[in-house]
This record gives structure tokens, sequence and C-alpha cells, in this order.
């Protein structure tokens, strides 16, 4: 289980259209959302989650009551599920590009050397 979004940087996804995997510690199937697809593409572990949410977000969230998912419906618990998506997608492009200009850069830099080094070898 993910801690910060932070470690979304060493997120890999399982493959097209995979979303499960097998924790190896607990033997429990675990969703894995493909982040690099579109919404729509990840489409077919939604309702699961959304079954998931209603049953037991009171369990990971201390401040929901059961009676709060009472008053919601499918509909706005997959909108909520959506937006957690598009920011967890969004996140995952924000490190990428990060990483990606870190590791361009730190190119660069041996490039450089390099060229120095023949010139002055």
């Amino acid at each position: 289980m993910m801690q910060n979004s932070k470690q979304l940087i060493t997120y890999v996804p399982l493959g097209d259209n995979i979303f499960w995997r097998t924790d190896e510690a607990s033997g429990d199937q675990v969703l894995v959302p493909n982040f690099y697809l579109s919404w729509a593409e990840n489409a077919t572990w939604v309702d699961w989650l959304t079954r998931f949410v209603r049953k037991n977000l009171p369990n990971f969230a201390s401040t929901f009551k059961p009676a709060d998912l009472d008053n919601k419906t499918n509909v706005e618990i997959v909108d909520r599920i959506q937006a957690a998506f598009a920011n967890f997608q969004k996140r995952v492009k924000e490190l990428l590009g990060t990483n990606r200009m870190a590791k361009l850069a730190k190119n660069k830099q041996f490039q450089r050397k390099k060229r120095v080094r023949t010139l002055y070898s």
C-alpha cells in the first residue's frame, strides 16, 4: 500500500487490461490501476471499487460512518473515484516529468564532461 504520492515514481502498471495482482504477503488480490491509460480504459475495475467503497470506507476513513454512504448514489461515488484517479494520474505525469528532466540533466552533464575530457586529453 502506498504511504504517499511520491511512491508513484516507482509505480509500474501490470500491462494492458491487467488491473489485479496477488499480494505476496497476504495472498489477497490487489487493485493496480493503470495511470498511463485513460479513465475509460480503466473502467473494468470501477464497479468493484464502488462496491468496495460502499462496504468498507468506514474501516479505512474513520470520519465516515456507514450512514454517510447511504445518502450517496453510486454515480456520486464513481465521480469521487474518478477525481482521485485523475489526481493520481496527474501526479504520475508530474513525477515522470521531474524524473525524466533529472535524467536528461544528468546525461547532459555527462556528455559535457565527456567532451571536455576529449578536448583536453
